[in-house]
């Protein structure tokens, strides 16, 4: 058989020689109030923000007249009592909204360069709202009604990692962990974990937890594992270099802090 025409073996091979890109996909786990939307914000602009959380109010403001972010929010507001049916009603047009946003704007925009990163805040709720607008509930459901949710979610994630140069960064919210003791009663760990996409630890490059010291007030950014530099894991930015510009340098040292919007 025939070498392909660049030099690879064939049918669909290529040579891997492409530049590695300077950009990330990052998930971002913390506590309220713990720098989740700060970091975010110091990503380069121009940014597309979609958000679903009221946390952004206060925080933006100190960055919008430093670069160009688009803020798009969305409120899905159910009441107790509401059946499913009712609520897929209420959220399904939301979805959408989000979705058309998403691939018929910002996409779009990633592409060609204008919109340089992408937020979601959070992703804790944007899988919320995807489960209410397409299930109607929250709980009591089937694990095989899950399968079509994880590969339109899985799917977003890919739109923006093969499709764009840009950066994506999802935010999530925390909960307490849980397990089951000898007898099956459930008890707390004293732990936390992600609430959100199961997988999302898995899509992203990086995965990084934002906290604040009680005693000192420090931020902190911690790496928890990453891609393209498995060396990173338990790396540990504060204050002033817990921000995206330092996160970025770490990842790919022969970038500099303005490749990043620093």
């Amino acid at each position: 058989m025939a070498n392909g025409g660049n030099g690879s073996i064939g049918g669909s091979y290529q040579i891997a020689n492409a530049p590695p890109k300077h950009r990330l996909i990052v998930a971002v786990d913390g506590m309220e109030k713990s720098g989740k939307t700060n970091f975010a914000l110091t990503a380069p602009g121009e940014i597309a923000y979609q958000s679903l959380d009221i946390g952004t109010e206060g925080v933006i403001d100190k960055f919008q007249t430093q670069k160009t972010i688009h803020l798009a929010q969305y409120r899905c507001l159910t009441e107790k009592g509401d059946t499913p049916e009712i609520t897929m009603k209420k959220a399904l047009p939301i979805w959408e909204t989000f979705l058309d946003d998403f691939r018929k704007v910002t996409i779009p925009r990633m592409k060609t360069g204008q919109v340089r990163t992408t937020v979601w805040d959070t992703g804790s709720e944007i899988w919320e709202l995807q489960r209410l607008a397409r299930l109607g509930k929250l709980t009591q459901v089937l694990p095989h009604h899950y399968t079509a949710l994880n590969v339109e979610y899985q799917n977003l994630l890919k739109e923006v990692y093969l499709d764009t140069p840009g950066n994506l960064i999802i935010l999530h919210r925390l909960k307490a962990e849980w397990k089951n003791d000898a007898t099956g009663k459930g008890t707390k760990t004293g732990l936390y974990e992600r609430k959100g996409f199961a997988e999302t630890g898995f899509a992203v490059q990086v995965n990084v937890a934002t906290w604040r010291d009680p005693k000192t007030g420090t931020f902190h950014l911690t790496v928890k594992d990453c891609r393209q530099n498995e060396k990173l894991m338990g790396l540990d930015l504060t204050d002033e270099m817990a921000t995206f510009p330092w996160l970025g340098v770490h990842v790919f040292p022969d970038s500099d802090l303005s490749d990043w919007g620093g």
